[in-house]
Formats: structure tokens, sequence, C-alpha cells
């Protein structure tokens, strides 16, 4: 599992877990309290302040790590070298992202245009069902050229094929 579908797991359940107790607490204390009306609504208030406030700091995580790419990749991407790669092999680990995109294992050829010989790669990534990319299909990718483990999929060109 790549480090962003991590990312996403960990935030989304710490959230949960934390309103999940925030709400039992709150439940305990309007039960201790009379039953004057004025402690359930005060009970209320703070629980949907308190739930306002995770559901908007999940939120700006999942909008802020929207990109796909941990920091990692983020970097490759910035200061890597950029060049094509050819699809050799793909797949399924077993993991589904929202019940349709599966993440897949590809083993591929990357081909630096005069920076040297080529060399193959295994990359992770969460595949598109629409823009499936296809054994012997060009992606472009990026590489840390100091660890050619490090290969980043920056984007992919359905239809573009090496015959």
């Amino acid at each position: 599992m790549n480090q962003y579908v991590k990312n996403i797991f960990t935030v989304v359940f710490g959230n949960l877990l934390f309103a999940a107790v925030l709400a039992g607490g709150l439940v305990w204390w309007i039960l201790q309290k009379p039953t004057d009306l004025t402690w359930i609504f005060t009970g209320i208030g703070i629980f949907l302040a308190i739930l306002f406030v995770v559901v908007f700091s999940t939120v700006m995580f999942l909008r802020k790590n929207m990109n796909g790419y941990s920091k990692k990749e983020q970097r490759i991407i910035e200061t890597g070298t950029r060049a094509d790669a050819e699809i050799k092999n793909i797949q399924e680990t077993g993991v589904v992202v929202n019940h349709i995109h599966p993440l897949v294992k590809m083993t591929i050829l990357v081909n630096p245009s005069g920076m040297g010989d080529s060399f193959e790669a295994q990359i992770e990534t969460i595949m598109s069902l629409v823009q499936a990319p296809r054994r012997g299909d060009i992606v472009q990718v990026a590489y840390d050229p100091s660890d050619k483990n490090n290969v980043v999929l920056i984007k992919q060109t359905p239809g573009k094929s090496r015959s």
C-alpha cells in the first residue's frame, strides 16, 4: 500500500475514533446532569463544534493531498529526471481504493533520453479503470538519478505503445 493511501486511512480512522470517544464522553456527561434542557443543548452544541473541527481538519488534509503523491514522490517529481517508460508487466496487489480503483504493481523499463542505459524498476500506483494502462504502453515517469529504485509515475499516455 503506498504512503498516500496509508495517510488517508490514518487521518480518517483517527478522526472517526476521536469523534466516537467524544460522543461517548458527551453522552456520559449529559446523563450525569439533571434533565434540564440547558445541559442537553450545551452538550449537543459542544459536540457539534468539535465535530465541525474534526470534519474540517479531515477535509483540509484530503484536499491538500489530492494530487495523490507523498512528499517523497512530490520531491522526486520536482527535482528528479523525467523519462518515458514501457510497461512490461502489471500485477494486482489485492488493494482497492474507493471500491473501484485497484492498487497495482507495475514492472517498467525506464528509457532515459540521452542519460544512459535503460533500467527496469517496479512501482505501485492506483490505476484508473477509465484510462487503464496495458502492457506495452508508454508512460511518463520521474526518477532519482542517484537511486534508480525511486521511480514515480507522472502521467499516463493511453494509446501510445511501443511497436
